[in-house]
């Protein structure tokens, strides 16, 4: 069972992970319960992040667990489930990079582990279902919108399921590039006076890097 503790989980969605885990894999999953796991899984990142510590998510029984919402369109669900993927992913490579940061000199195993993990990460992406989503948001002027006017132009999207999965989507893709180009630009000499290969950089690496 649970171990419920109060001082690094919250509860009660320990308790759902339990319950989760005492059910078929292929049963069926109610609308409420694809809310339950959408908020259980970001409150465990932003718990987990804070601890340093990787989710309680991260276990291989839950590698196929995808968060979407009921009746949504095949390239909003794909961002949707990336975007648990990654939620469920990025405080482990938090963490690991919090080590290598506390370390005076981290090897070269202990590079390559993160490393190998940031690249996996950066894997999971749906270019297809991203342009399709992103053609579906509207630029309107502000105040259409709003009656305080910040900037001059907003973005109108067709759902709020649809702007929760590309926000999400997006920031969680960013700390993963980020922490990818800090690795390279803090261990860069470290990297070569081993003669260790590095992966090269994605192409859409550099194209968020602009567009951003």
């Amino acid at each position: 069972m649970a171990d419920f503790r109060t001082g690094d989980e919250v509860p009660h969605f320990n308790g759902f992970r339990v319950i989760m885990a005492a059910r078929p894999v292929d049963a069926h999953l109610s609308d409420f319960g694809h809310y339950l796991i959408w908020q259980s899984i970001d409150k465990e990142f932003i718990t987990a992040c804070g601890l340093g510590r990787a989710s309680g998510w991260d276990e291989d029984r839950w590698d196929a667990l995808r968060f979407s919402t009921p009746g949504s369109s095949s390239e909003l669900g794909a961002l949707q489930g990336l975007m648990t993927r990654l939620a469920v992913k990025v405080p482990n490579l938090i963490a690991e990079m919090r080590l290598i940061r506390e370390r005076t000199k981290p090897t070269i195993s202990d590079l390559q582990v993160v490393l190998q993990l940031v690249q996996q990460l950066l894997l999971l992406e749906d270019a297809d279902a991203e342009s399709q989503v992103l053609h579906q948001v509207k630029i309107v002027p502000s105040g259409m919108t709003t009656k305080r006017v910040v900037m001059a132009s907003s973005y109108t999207f067709r759902s709020y399921d649809q702007s929760v999965a590309l926000i999400h989507y997006w920031y969680l893709r960013l700390i993963v590039i980020k922490l990818r180009l800090d690795l390279d630009q803090t261990h860069r000499k470290q990297f070569e006076s081993a003669l260790f290969v590095r992966t090269s950089r994605p192409e859409y690496i550099c194209r968020v890097i602009r567009e951003v």
